[in-house]
């Protein structure tokens, strides 16, 4: 017997990439209007939405892994050419350097969240912004 499974479209439906918007701007002072949302034609809306939803969602892991690598070549590198003086003095190099490989992919990752979160807050408001400058409903609502 053949299954009855149904193609799924790799587009969402125009509700779906409305709850998506609003989902993906929520947080902030002004909330957009249905009627404002709706007047976005469909591939601004997805545009929007998948920038909105990438800025707020990313996660630092490739900056964390990149500044990791660069520590794991610069941090033996620098150990080396300092020396150490003999089995104790090479132990803390290499805590050292174990502990600049942790640190900077740690840093790196926080580093990666915060100036995402920086520009997805930056890009809500500007879209925040032109959604009340439209004719459409000239007024926002305030949380």
């Amino acid at each position: 017997m053949a299954s009855a499974i149904q193609p799924t479209s790799p587009w969402p439906s125009r509700e779906q990439a409305e709850a998506a918007f609003l989902d993906a701007v929520r947080g902030g002072q002004p909330a957009p209007r249905v009627s404002q949302v709706r007047a976005l034609d469909d591939a601004e809306l997805t545009r929007v939405v998948g920038r909105l939803q990438r800025l707020r969602s990313e996660c630092g892991c490739k900056a964390g892994a990149w500044s990791m690598t660069a520590a794991l070549v610069a941090a033996p590198v620098l150990a080396a050419s300092h020396g150490a003086s003999g089995l104790a003095g090479a132990l803390v190099l290499a805590l050292l350097c174990a502990a600049s490989v942790a640190g900077a992919a740690v840093a790196g990752k926080v580093i990666t969240i915060a100036a995402y979160r920086l520009r997805w807050h930056i890009e809500r408001n500007q879209v925040l912004r032109q959604l009340a400058e439209r004719g459409i409903d000239r007024d926002v609502i305030l949380r």
